[in-house]
């Protein structure tokens, strides 16, 4: 016979290396060369949720969505960081990207996209809150856009793009679309798991 927590693992799905489930912290090295470094810590558990803090280099932790630079429970926007089915994934080749994505304050999945744009020498973020997860994540020299499904009726369009607001035809909101921008000096990281735009 088996010990109970043999049968327990062959239970449970397989865990896959660009996800952290909820309750595990990450750390994330950033820009071409990696030396960039974001970690995302997670704590306080109250029923099926945790509050998330962002940690960039050896800066002090602040709430995943904070805007008074304090990551304490004094914090105003302190719920607003607390989160349930949170995947938080850490990919692309040669340069990474960051993304953190689950049920927190919204009626839709929220989220966060973050990059050091080592072309720029700035970091990047794009917030965005939508019904699906993101597909896939566009790097440039310019900026990075966050792609989407389409999957609402609210606008015409195959894909739903939010840019980084420091681009020039970045708007306050998703821009639909039909077509995905195209050029070799785009960068595309997939998003694992999720439909092929």
């Amino acid at each position: 016979m088996k010990p109970a927590w043999c049968l327990l693992m062959l239970a449970l799905p397989p865990c896959m290396a660009w996800a952290s489930s909820q309750g595990q912290n990450m750390s994330c090295p950033l820009g071409r060369d990696g030396t960039h470094v974001v970690a995302v810590t997670s704590k306080r558990p109250v029923a099926d949720t945790r509050h998330y803090d962002l940690r960039v280099g050896n800066d002090k932790p602040v709430a995943l969505f904070d805007s008074t630079g304090r990551a304490d429970s004094d914090d105003p926007n302190f719920d607003a960081s607390r989160g349930s089915d949170v995947q938080i994934e850490c990919l692309g080749a040669p340069e990474k990207v960051l993304v953190i994505s689950g049920e927190f304050t919204s009626n839709f999945l929220q989220g966060v996209a973050i990059r050091f744009n080592t072309a720029m020498h700035r970091w990047e973020r794009v917030d965005f809150a939508e019904r699906t997860r993101p597909i896939a994540v566009y790097l440039e020299a310019s900026g990075m856009s966050v792609i989407f499904a389409n999957g609402g009726q609210e606008v015409a369009g195959r894909y739903l793009v939010y840019r980084y607001p420091g681009q020039a035809d970045a708007m306050a909101g998703p821009v639909a679309v039909n077509t995905l921008p195209a050029g070799r000096d785009i960068e595309t990281i997939r998003l694992p798991n999720r439909p092929k735009p």
